[in-house]
């Protein structure tokens, strides 16, 4: 799942072909004949948990000879809520959960923590293009536009208009109170 903004884009997975040593990489290939517009990626940035959402050292941790993954496959982009649902889903698709090894860089790309703000934009990114995938967008809302009630006055005739149920979302981090 790749979501581009601006002048950047995210992806959930590593991109295949974008590995350090051959960057500045123009895509699509300026050598071919497309007509269009041109990406040219000149920086990839390796992220992984921001420092505060990371678990203390006093939590506990794989241990040796224990496995470490969390909820989510590796070969899809699903999350679960739970390790029973993840290893089913595994079972009956050929999948694997993503090992907590996944969060090492690749030779050349050191795994960077993730800032609040980089991670947020992430987020609310994946959020709205979920949101957009199962709903219409009207203005700076989303709406179903299956599920609607069209009012009536007091003798019941309609009042001509169509109301229907608006949802946002948008994740933003708090901060604990102190004490």
């Amino acid at each position: 799942v790749v979501f581009f903004q601006g002048s950047y884009f995210f992806c959930s997975r590593k991109c295949p072909g974008l590995e350090p040593e051959k960057l500045p990489l123009e895509l699509p290939i300026p050598s071919e004949k497309n007509e269009g517009d041109r990406i040219k990626i000149v920086q990839v940035l390796h992220y992984v948990t921001p420092v505060e959402y990371r678990p203390s050292n006093n939590e506990s941790t794989a241990k040796a000879g224990e496995v470490s993954f969390d909820s989510r496959c590796a070969d899809c982009t699903k999350c679960f809520k739970d390790a029973g649902a993840l290893l089913q889903h595994c079972q009956m698709s050929g999948h694997k959960p993503v090992y907590a090894a996944a969060d090492e860089a690749d030779k050349g790309s050191e795994p960077v923590p993730s800032a609040l703000e980089v991670f947020t934009a992430y987020v609310n990114l994946a959020l709205e293009r979920a949101l957009s995938e199962r709903l219409a967008r009207w203005g700076t809302e989303y709406i179903d536009p299956t599920n609607m009630t069209e009012p009536v006055d007091k003798s019941g005739k309609s009042l001509g208009v169509r109301v229907y149920e608006a949802f946002s979302c948008q994740f933003g981090p708090l901060k604990a109170a102190a004490g």
